[in-house]
C-alpha cells in the first residue's frame, strides 16, 4: 500500500509522531483497524542503526477528563504519563527511559541481535513484538501524589533473536548510556476507565520498506533526459557544437 506520506497519525482526536534529528518521520500505509475493540491506527516508518528518537503527542481538543499515555517500544512499557483536563492540549515528548530521579537513558535504533542457537527458539522475545512502537491513550481520572519520589523503570533487555525468526526485521530499539536529567514534573496517582486510542509505528530500514513497495523508490532519470534538460536551460553560446539546433 502506498500513498501519500504525512508525518502525525491520528486517531480518535489523538495525535502522535516520531521524530530523528529534529524532523518529523514521514509514515507510510497508514490503516486504520475496525477490527480492534477500541479505535486503532498504524503505520509504517524508517528507521535506521544509531539514530536517536522520541515520540511526540497531543490531544487535538480539550475533554472534560484527564488522560493517560502509555508507550511500550517492542512491547515493553517504557513510560506512563498523565495529563491533566487543564493541559489537554499541549504537545507532549517522550524520549527516554527514566533510571532514577536525577538519570535517564534515550530511546536509539539498534541493529538487531541474531543467533542460530535453538533454545532460543521458544523466547517470546523472538517472537514478540519487535520492529512496533506502541502509543496507548487512556480515560484516568488523575490526582496529584503528595510523596513526589519517582519509582525507577527498569530497562528491558534487548536479548538476541533466532534468526528464523526475524520475520523480516533488522532493528531494534536500544538505550543510551545513562545521562544526568533531574525530574521536574508531578507524580500522579490515577484510575484508568478505558481506552481511547492506540496509534502504532511499525518502524523497518527504508531500503527494506522500498523492497515491499511500503515507500516508493526515488524516480532515476535517463541519461538522454538529463543531457536534455541540461541544454534547455543553457544560453545558446554555452552549449556544445554538436547541440546548437535551429527552431
Amino acid at each position: 500500500m502506498v500513498d501519500t506520506p504525512g508525518t502525525r497519525l491520528s486517531c480518535n482526536d489523538f495525535e502522535a509522531w516520531v521524530v530523528v534529528d529534529g524532523q518529523e518521520l514521514k509514515q507510510y500505509g497508514v490503516e486504520c483497524n475496525a477490527l480492534t475493540r477500541t479505535p486503532e491506527t498504524s503505520c509504517w516508518i524508517p528507521s535506521e542503526t544509531g539514530k536517536a528518537f522520541s515520540i511526540k503527542y497531543y490531544r487535538k481538543k480539550v475533554d472534560e477528563y484527564d488522560y493517560a499515555t502509555s508507550v511500550y517500544l517492542d512491547g515493553h512499557l517504557v513510560a506512563m504519563h498523565a495529563t491533566l483536563i487543564k493541559t489537554g492540549s499541549a504537545i507532549r515528548t517522550i524520549s527516554h527511559i527514566r533510571t532514577s530521579s536525577t538519570t535517564v537513558r534515550n530511546f536509539i535504533f539498534g541493529s538487531l541481535e541474531l543467533t542460530d542457537d535453538d533454545t532460543l527458539l521458544e523466547n517470546p522475545f523472538s517472537s514478540g513484538n519487535i520492529g512496533e512502537i506502541k502509543v496507548v491513550f487512556e480515560q484516568v481520572k488523575a490526582t496529584l501524589s503528595n510523596d513526589n519520589t519517582l519509582p525507577p523503570t527498569s530497562v528491558p533487555k534487548t536479548g538476541k533473536v533466532h534468526e528464523r525468526s526475524k520475520k523480516g526485521l533488522a532493528h531494534q530499539v536500544k538505550y543510551n548510556e545513562p545521562c544526568h536529567n533531574e525530574y521536574k514534573g508531578r507524580v500522579c496517582n490515577f484510575v484508568k476507565y478505558e481506552v481511547l486510542a492506540t496509534l502504532i509505528f511499525k518502524y523497518r530500514p527504508l531500503a527494506m520498506l522500498q523492497a515491499t513497495g511500503i515507500v516508493p523508490r526515488m524516480a532515476v532519470p535517463r541519461l538522454h533526459q538529463m543531457k536534455a534538460n541540461l541544454f534547455t536551460h543553457l544560453p545558446l553560446w554555452k552549449l556544445p557544437i554538436n547541440a546548437i539546433y535551429l527552431k
